[in-house]
């Protein structure tokens, strides 16, 4: 568990090694602070990270479609460290746990898993999802039908 100003990060422990150097990473929250995100035309910039996602998570595709996907934006796919920094496991949070930000009023229905770019190093040919009903993290094929929420 990793413990932030942002909630408690259950699952794979969010942290990086970097040249030796263990970095922690923060959760975001519906209760993120004053200018953690701003909106664009379709787009969701973090002002924290610097990453500029697509705002509209509503596509479903099995893994292949969604490299395509975000390749045709000029975007890509998620690490699984850089999604999981979108999950808001705060105290008394709702599914979706994703700051409203990213929403924009959609409703997403059935499983809630959005893909990473991250395979599993002990199950290849498997790949890291983050289901945000939960604020876990776990690996399936590449054949599942999850959804897809571009990064740059």
């Amino acid at each position: 568990m990793v413990k932030s100003s942002f909630g408690t990060r259950h699952g794979i422990a969010a942290l990086l090694a970097a040249g030796g150097l263990a970095v922690a990473i923060q959760q975001a929250s519906a209760n993120a602070p004053a200018g953690r995100y701003a909106v664009g035309c379709g787009t969701v910039l973090d002002n924290q990270t610097g990453l500029v996602w697509e705002q509209d998570g509503t596509l479903a595709a099995n893994w292949s479609t969604a490299t395509a996907h975000c390749k045709g934006q000029s975007m890509r796919l998620p690490t699984l460290t850089e999604l999981q920094t979108l999950v808001d496991d705060s105290s008394g949070a709702s599914p979706p746990l994703i700051d409203p930000a990213f929403t924009a009023g959609a409703t997403i229905a059935g499983n809630l898993f959005y893909w990473t770019s991250s395979a599993d190093a002990k199950s290849p040919p498997q790949i890291w999802s983050v289901d945000f009903d939960t604020g876990n993290s776990a690996s399936d094929l590449q054949s599942q039908g999850y959804y897809v929420r571009c990064v740059r």
